[in-house]
């Protein structure tokens, strides 16, 4: 095998320097030099095998491109015929979600998951992706230095003991040729083989072992992803072998699951062609599949459904909306910055007078971020034991992992940033952020300000601790008075009205009323 690699990669280079074939671009040529190292280190790898016989075929490598293709076919039966490697991506169509006008990018499923193992204190994976243009216009899928390919960003996230959390996050995967398949839309091949372009109604396969190979990810700080501009060359990540650049998932964190603890893995598409600033289609490049985090010594993460329609997949949803499955009382917004956001709100009865109050911001595409998160309430509210988690940023991020700070003030309950520099731990693209405190007062609508530096603020509907003086208004005019304290009284003895949470309708709850006499 070693040697007919050899073989291989003499041959491209020998296109190189004679122009032997007319199809060998130096990209093309790239690309293949770059797919023969990765068939070499994945030698169990269909995925990889069908894109380097594509091309070989494509640049008349035919006997070469065969072999691959066989290869292939021996690895993964359900690659089919491989007579003609122009034809083997006629693919019976699938469920077509509807189509877009001009590109349209979107993730179809997430077929796989490779476990890397346990290093350093964390566990590592990198997902599969399954991509199609949704669109009625071919999208540019050409390799680096161009910069008109899509990045790639894997997720995990995990509901455990009631907190709904984004616990993992990798670096980008840098795409390269599109494969011309069906299975998420009537295909329309742009060309045979990988060519760098996507056909409407096509989908592209990436492995699990291509989107964990690490030459090819890239940073978030590189990407702007209102607009998917990006210099086509990109940074490398460092660390152990093992782990860097994919996704990292911290040891303490890696909790099998169970009852009560449930995981989600998400992968996010971002494009030049498909961007938030120039289509209004960005708005469903994320996807989410339910997982099992497996109680073994590598954690491993069980296969994601493999089929557009299976159950658990949750195409061209953010992961952040399975929370409201796990959890039907959670509300969630989403708004439009200089990209979209969402964020939602839960309140818990922890049934000693107090409740758990949870926030969870995600971030799909601003630039921007978000640095500063105000829960909005007045006087009379007792906050505590406030919490922040966020995915950590690794692997020589710019980014820093500084914990938010948090401040009680005459507006509400506000978390922050530590410090206003251009690399600071705010909710940057392809995160979710989560806040939690514990308040002695119960839920009421309200509103959570979000702030997106160099955009604004943002006012949401969410839920929110009432006042203490608006618990107390008990017939909802806005002010506590006489009709309140007639309300209390017929209830005395009842537990109907219970400010202090005691089970009593009583002389504490009269003193709480009389104490909040006034306009609310």
């Amino acid at each position: 095998m070693k040697a007919f690699l050899s073989t291989a990669l003499s041959l491209v280079a020998g296109c190189a320097i004679v122009g032997s074939a007319s199809a060998a671009t130096p990209s093309g040529m790239e690309s293949v030099k770059d797919l023969i190292e990765l068939a070499e280190q994945n030698p169990k790898d269909a995925n990889v095998r069908v894109r380097l016989g594509s091309m070989l075929n494509s640049m008349g490598f035919e006997a070469e491109a065969q072999q691959y293709l066989l290869e292939a076919q021996q690895l993964d039966p359900s690659v089919g015929d491989l007579s003609d490697a122009g034809e083997i991506y006629e693919l019976e169509p699938g469920l077509m979600r509807g189509v877009s006008s001009g590109q349209d990018v979107w993730v179809c499923t997430m077929p796989g998951i490779a476990n890397w193992g346990l290093s350093g204190g964390f566990y590592a994976y990198s997902l599969a992706t399954t991509s199609a243009n949704q669109g009625d216009t071919t999208l540019s899928w050409f390799p680096s230095p161009s910069n008109l390919h899509p990045v790639i960003g894997q997720n995990l996230y995990q509901w455990h003991d009631g907190l709904f959390r984004h616990i993992g996050q990798s670096w980008l995967k840098h795409g390269f040729c599109a494969l011309q398949q069906g299975g998420c839309g009537s295909c329309q091949p742009a060309g045979g083989g990988c060519p760098p372009l996507l056909g409407p109604g096509c989908s592209d396969p990436y492995t699990a072992g291509l989107n964990g190979t690490q030459f090819r990810l890239g940073p978030k700080h590189e990407v702007n992803p209102t607009t998917g501009i990006f210099n086509g060359s990109h940074s490398t990540p460092s660390g152990t072998n093992t782990n860097r650049g994919r996704l990292l998932v911290p040891q303490a964190l890696a909790i099998p699951s169970g009852p009560g603890t449930e995981y989600w893995v998400e992968g996010q598409y971002i494009h030049a062609e498909d961007s938030h600033s120039t289509s209004d289609h960005s708005l469903n490049n994320a996807s989410h599949a339910e997982v099992t985090m497996f109680n073994n010594s590598s954690r491993s993460l069980s296969t994601p459904p493999t089929s557009l329609t299976a159950p658990g997949n949750f195409p061209q949803e953010p992961a952040i909306m399975a929370w409201q499955r796990v959890d039907p009382d959670v509300e969630i917004v989403q708004f439009e910055a200089d990209g979209y956001i969402w964020a939602g709100g839960s309140a818990t009865d922890q049934g000693d007078g107090t409740w758990l109050y949870q926030y969870n911001v995600f971030n799909l595409d601003s630039n921007n971020g978000v640095d500063r998160v105000t829960v909005n309430f007045g006087s009379g509210v007792n906050v505590t034991d406030p919490t922040f988690h966020h995915p950590l940023w690794h692997s020589g991020s710019v980014y820093n992992n500084d914990p938010w700070v948090t401040s009680r003030g005459a507006e509400g309950y506000t978390f922050s940033t530590a410090d206003g520099s251009a690399n600071n731990n705010r909710v940057r693209w392809g995160t979710m952020y989560s806040y939690t405190f514990v308040a002695d007062s119960e839920p009421s609508d309200g509103t959570v300000t979000l702030n997106v530096p160099g955009t604004g603020e943002f006012d949401v509907a969410l839920p929110v601790p009432s006042s203490a003086a608006c618990v107390a208004d008990l017939d909802g005019d806005g002010e506590v008075g006489a009709g309140d304290l007639a309300g209390l009284i017929s209830f005395w003895g009842t537990g109907r009205v219970d400010f202090d949470g005691d089970g009593d309708t009583g002389a504490s709850d009269l003193a709480l009323l009389i104490g909040s006499w006034g306009p609310c």
